[in-house]
């Protein structure tokens, strides 16, 4: 397995899940679904380390300064929505370009 491709399929595993989380959360909380806290706890640091590795990936990119500066702003104000639009956009056009 290549690094790129581990790369690809980490970060889906951080920018995909919050717009399915913003509905599964409170479900979770009303006890509509049944799920291991646990799991929550482990999820939540691991998307924040997520998070911080995509902010790091995104500022050594050779993407410019203004794309750089716009990206992340997005991602920490906005990042239900933008999150899963950077991972298409860039994680995953970069692995199949190459």
């Amino acid at each position: 397995m290549s690094w790129r491709f581990a790369k690809v399929i980490y970060f889906a595993t951080v920018c995909l899940p919050p717009p399915l989380l913003l509905f599964l959360f409170p479900a979770i909380y009303l006890n509509y679904v049944k799920f291991p806290a646990d799991f929550l706890v482990y999820y939540t640091f691991y998307f924040w380390l997520g998070l911080l590795l995509l902010i790091f990936e995104l500022w050594f990119s050779h993407r410019q300064q203004d794309a750089k500066i716009v990206w992340t702003i997005l991602v920490i104000v906005a990042g239900i929505i933008t999150l899963p639009i950077y991972w298409f956009r860039h994680v995953l056009r970069d692995y199949q370009g190459v």
